[in-house]
């Protein structure tokens, strides 16, 4: 946990730029991997880390659901 927070500022805002602009079914899989990696690093650093970024993350996710209902075979939905 807080041995991650000192890379915390290097890893979350690139996902989180993923998260966002990553659009397409060929990015599927990057949305989806990228939003396993957020999560655990959400997980491990805490809320008081992760707070600076939480709204952000959380309504990335959430536009991803906007899209409309998920291909069976869509690899975001695992995450």
């Amino acid at each position: 946990g807080a041995s991650f927070s000192r890379f915390y500022d290097t890893f979350v805002p690139g996902l989180l730029s993923i998260l966002q602009t990553a659009q397409g079914n060929d990015y599927r899989l990057l949305r989806g991997k990228a939003m396993e990696c957020v999560s655990l690093i959400g997980l491990a650093v805490g809320p008081e880390k992760f707070g600076q970024h939480a709204a952000a993350v959380m309504e990335a996710m959430i536009a991803t659901q906007r899209h409309g209902p998920a291909a069976a075979d869509d690899p975001q939905m695992g995450f």
